[in-house]
């Protein structure tokens, strides 16, 4: 129940998770991030207009007064992965890129069916070696009980 919530995150997918309704049952003190939907799961402007005052005290927190309780918003609303703190380090940006940059000719040439499908694991595989390599690092062999078997769940599961 959100009267019992110290910290509330959004992450539904759609708009306004968190809204005029809800705002009245938030406890004093309570939390919001949002990582779920651009930055509309937490109604920011309603908030405003029912806060009797907006501070920062910290960099990224916004703390909106309503009557007697505080609601600390993190990065206003926004993608709180992206928008709060530094957001996507370099280290993780570089493997996106790379997947991105592999994948697309495997999609271009592949010859698939529409639909969802998982970059193949010579190619996820490839990629890794390249950034591990790229820190010094060398892995051996994994052995039979370690086997990935990502692709056995994936199937499994309704794309």
């Amino acid at each position: 129940m959100l009267s019992d919530a110290d910290f509330v995150i959004t992450a539904t997918g759609g708009m306004r998770a968190i809204a005029e309704p809800e705002f009245a049952h938030l406890p004093h003190d309570v939390i919001l991030a949002n990582a779920g939907h651009r930055n509309l799961e937490i109604d920011i402007e309603a908030l405003a207009e029912l806060a009797d005052a907006e501070t920062a005290p910290l960099r990224d927190v916004h703390r909106f007064m309503l009557g007697g309780r505080d609601t600390h918003v993190l990065s206003r609303g926004a993608l709180i992965d992206i928008a709060g703190g530094s957001g996507h380090p370099v280290e993780i940006m570089d493997l996106t890129f790379a997947v991105q940059g592999i994948g697309a000719p495997h999609l271009i040439n592949a010859d698939l069916e529409p639909g969802v499908h998982v970059l193949p694991k010579s190619l996820d595989d490839s990629i890794a070696a390249a950034k591990l390599k790229s820190l010094g690092i060398n892995l051996t062999e994994g052995r039979k009980e370690q086997a990935d078997n990502l692709i056995d769940w994936v199937e499994k599961i309704s794309l």
